[in-house]
């Protein structure tokens, strides 16, 4: 897919509502979205893993919700969130029942906002969000740079085998 489809697919017609300063927003559009992921999804899912990067994060949680909230559908088995802000529906937050790992910058103005979206993903399951912080702000740290992320954030290992089970467990296959 080109990323001129992309822009189309993704782009929403965006309306402030006023609340929290701006940075929760109405968006308008999100049947047009929901139908073109959908067919996606006929043609290439169901997926291990799901993807999002700052406002792709956002949308990412809002999709995961809706099609389990709305439609009981599981399409992916986890979710990846860089720098994902908050998702809420109806003006509440509303829980996501997926493993997740939230890649946050430490220092970038919106962190606590990032923290914010990856506890929607915390207590439902039980310890299923793995939250990794980093010192690059809005950005992923590249491979190459002075303590990457692969060497300055010690992966819980264990953490990850237990994203995994619950993963299976919620797909119906134990592990």
């Amino acid at each position: 897919m080109d990323h001129s489809t992309i822009r189309k697919i993704t782009k929403l017609d965006l309306e402030l509502d006023g609340s929290d300063k701006g940075l929760y927003h109405k968006y308008v559009g999100f049947d047009r979205v929901v139908d073109r992921i959908d067919k996606q999804l006929q043609e290439h899912g169901p997926f291990d893993a799901a993807v999002g990067f700052s406002q792709g994060g956002q949308m990412l949680t809002a999709l995961s919700m809706y099609y389990l909230h709305q439609r009981n559908e599981r399409h992916w088995k986890c979710c990846l969130i860089c720098s994902g802000t908050r998702v809420r529906d109806n003006g509440l937050p509303k829980r996501v029942p997926i493993p997740s790992i939230h890649l946050i910058g430490k220092y970038y103005q919106y962190y606590s906002t990032f923290r914010e979206h990856a506890e929607l993903y915390a207590d439902n399951p039980p310890g299923s969000a793995i939250l990794l912080e980093h010192e690059y702000g809005h950005h992923i740290p590249p491979e190459s740079s002075p303590g990457s992320l692969r060497e300055s954030i010690r992966f819980d290992t264990t953490a990850l085998r237990s994203c995994k089970r619950l993963s299976a467990r919620r797909m119906g296959a134990l592990t």
